[in-house]
C-alpha cells in the first residue's frame, strides 16, 4: 500500500508538472516544484519520467530523422486539455482515415513539434525541414504540426504558401476549416481566402500584446511585394515579438526560397525580426534546400531534417510509376522493381 502511495503522490505531482509547461520551461519548472519543497527523491522520478517520454516521442522511429547533436527534447505527446489537435484528428476520423493512419500522423507530428523549441526558451532561432512525398498529405502534416505547437502555446503561425494564388486559397481554406474550424473566436486570420496579406488597420501591437491569447495565422504567398509590406507590418511591433514564439512553415521549400535576388533576402529579414522562431520547409523535393551553405546565415536546415514516412492511402507516387533499385542492405522484397 506505501508504494501504491508513493506512485500516486507522483502521478500527481507529474499531472502539476505537465500543468505548468504551458508557462515555464522544463527547467523552470522543475526549479518551482523544488521551491515548494518536494521530496527531492520523487523530483527526480518526476525528471527521469519526463525526459524518459520526450525522448520516446523523439525517437519512436515513424520518422527517420537527422538532429543536431545536443537538442534538447521537451513535447511530451498530445494532453487531455489539447483543444486544436484533438479537434483534426476527430474530422479526420469522421471523413474515413483508418486508425492506422491517425496513429502515424499522431507519431510523426509529435516527432516533429518534439524538436521544435520550447515556447517560454528565452530567445531561439531554428531551422529545419520535413521531406514528404508528392501529393502524400504534406499540407496535412504541417497543419497537424500547428495545431499541436497551438496547444502548446506557440503563438504566431506564418503559412508561406507557394508562388500561385491558388495554392494560396487552397492552403488558406484548408486551415480554417482543419485547424481554426470551431475555436474560431480564438484566432486571429490576417489573411483570408479572397485576399493576401494587406496590413490591417488595427496597430501590429494590438495582436502580439501579452493580453491578447488569441493565435494568429497568416497565410502569404512567396511574392516580394507581399513578404515586404508583412515584414514592415511586423516592425510595428518589434518589442512585443520578444515575447511571441512563432511557427514559419515554408510550403514548398524548394520553390522561391532559395537563391532568389528578391524573395529569400525577405524571408530571411521576416526571420530574423522574430526572436523566438523557428522555419520549418516542407518539400518533396529537397536538394537546393540541402546544397545552401550550412556556414551561410540563410535557411540551410542546420538543427534537423525529418523524412516523412510514405502514406498507408492509395498512394501513386515516383517509385510506383516509375520503381527504382534497392538501396546498400535494403530488402528487395519492399522495392518496386524498375
Amino acid at each position: 500500500m506505501e508504494t501504491q502511495g508513493m506512485d500516486d503522490d507522483l502521478d500527481e505531482l507529474y499531472e502539476d508538472f505537465l500543468e505548468q509547461l504551458a508557462n515555464k520551461t522544463p527547467s523552470e519548472a522543475f526549479r518551482k516544484l523544488r521551491r515548494w519543497g518536494v521530496d527531492e527523491a520523487l523530483l527526480t522520478k518526476v525528471q527521469e519520467r519526463y525526459e524518459e517520454e520526450a525522448l520516446a516521442v523523439r525517437e519512436q522511429g515513424i520518422a527517420p530523422s537527422v538532429v543536431v547533436g545536443g537538442r534538447s527534447t521537451w513535447y511530451t505527446g498530445p494532453q487531455s486539455k489539447d483543444k486544436y489537435w484533438p479537434a483534426i484528428r476527430s474530422k479526420l476520423q469522421k471523413s474515413g482515415w483508418s486508425a492506422e493512419s491517425l496513429e502515424e500522423l499522431d507519431k510523426s507530428t509529435s516527432q516533429i513539434v518534439g524538436l521544435l523549441d520550447h515556447p517560454k526558451t528565452p530567445e531561439f532561432s531554428t531551422k529545419g525541414l520535413v521531406l514528404g512525398h508528392v501529393q502524400s498529405g504534406k499540407t496535412t502534416n504541417f497543419t497537424a504540426v500547428i495545431a499541436k505547437a497551438a496547444d502548446r502555446n506557440y503563438k504566431l503561425f506564418i503559412v508561406l504558401a507557394g508562388i500561385h494564388n491558388s495554392l494560396r486559397r487552397q492552403t488558406q481554406v484548408r486551415l480554417r476549416n482543419d485547424l481554426i474550424g470551431e475555436h474560431h473566436d480564438q484566432w486571429i486570420e490576417l489573411t483570408n481566402p479572397d485576399s493576401d496579406f494587406t496590413p490591417p488597420p488595427t496597430h501590429a501591437i494590438s495582436y502580439f500584446a501579452s493580453n491578447n491569447r488569441q493565435k494568429v495565422l497568416c497565410v502569404i504567398k512567396k511574392n516580394a511585394t507581399v513578404l515586404r509590406k508583412f515584414r514592415e507590418w511586423l516592425r510595428g511591433a518589434e518589442d512585443h515579438l520578444r515575447e511571441c514564439p512563432t511557427l514559419i512553415i515554408d510550403d514548398e521549400a524548394d520553390q522561391a526560397t532559395v537563391a532568389t535576388e528578391r524573395i529569400n533576402p525577405l524571408i530571411m529579414d521576416i526571420v530574423d525580426s522574430l526572436p523566438k522562431s523557428v522555419y520549418l520547409g516542407y518539400t518533396a523535393t529537397p536538394f537546393a534546400n540541402l546544397l545552401i551553405d550550412p556556414a551561410s546565415s540563410n535557411l540551410y536546415p542546420k538543427d534537423f531534417i525529418v523524412s516523412l514516412p510514405q502514406p498507408k492511402f492509395p498512394y501513386f507516387g515516383n517509385e510506383v510509376l516509375f520503381g527504382r533499385e534497392p538501396l546498400d542492405a535494403e530488402d528487395e522484397g519492399g522495392v518496386i522493381a524498375s
